[in-house]
């Protein structure tokens, strides 16, 4: 797909020349999840001037700023997020927001959209609440500031997972620490039984490890496997 691969132009000739508004994955995703995904803030632009729907959602309710911001470049997440006047539910818009603002440490974002009313719980696509996002994108103040405001360190994701679990999976010593230290549970287990732990995957996690150990994490806990 010229959109995985790089390919911005071919990708934006393909919009003029077929009827990309029909396209769709196996998992009910459209051009514009991929371009979203992938970074290609160039071809999103030009979808967006297509009408094409921005909060459209694939099988498991994600729309294309989930995907962004799981891609992770702020060219494309600012441009879906300023093409908000094409987003029918205000709501919607501002959750994306508090998420990209907690993702990037935009603290005075977060506190104007919370005084406002949105709900530090409130959830993407994958059923990951604010801190999750705060702790995707490595930012302690606000990890800080969002448990120091009754986030829910607790929540946990559509797999069951939470925020300790995404911190030892991305091997973070400092936000493993941060959430052990405001009570995360070092056992807690997802929807496949795994702890944070097991989330562990390469020796860059040895240090994480070593400290789950030392506040209690089960060393003999095993997945359904």
């Amino acid at each position: 797909m010229a959109i995985k691969n790089g390919h911005g132009d071919a990708a934006k000739y393909l919009i003029e020349s077929e009827h990309f508004e029909e396209y769709r994955d196996e998992n009910n995703a459209t051009l514009l999840h991929w371009a979203a995904k992938y970074g290609q803030a160039s071809v999103v632009e030009k979808l967006a001037s297509k009408g094409i729907n921005l909060n459209d959602k694939d099988a498991e309710g994600r729309t294309p700023l989930d995907y962004a911001l799981d891609g992770n470049d702020e060219d494309t997440i600012n441009l879906l997020l300023k093409g908000g006047k094409h987003i029918s539910r205000q709501d919607t818009v501002n959750i994306q927001t508090l998420h990209f603002s907690a993702r990037t440490g935009d603290i005075s974002m977060i506190k104007q959209l919370h005084e406002k009313g949105s709900s530090l719980e409130a959830r993407d696509g994958k059923g990951q609440t604010v801190i999750f996002h705060a702790v995707k994108g490595k930012q302690y103040a606000t990890m800080k500031w969002l448990l120091e405001n009754n986030a829910n360190i607790h929540a946990v994701d559509k797999q069951g997972f939470t925020a300790l679990h995404i911190a030892a999976q991305e091997c973070d010593l400092a936000a493993t620490k941060i959430l052990v230290e405001k009570g995360a549970n070092v056992n807690a287990l997802s929807s496949e039984r795994l702890t944070p732990l097991l989330c562990i995957v390469n020796s860059q996690g040895i240090d994480v490890l070593e400290y789950l150990q030392d506040k209690g994490a089960d060393i003999d806990a095993v997945d359904n496997d």
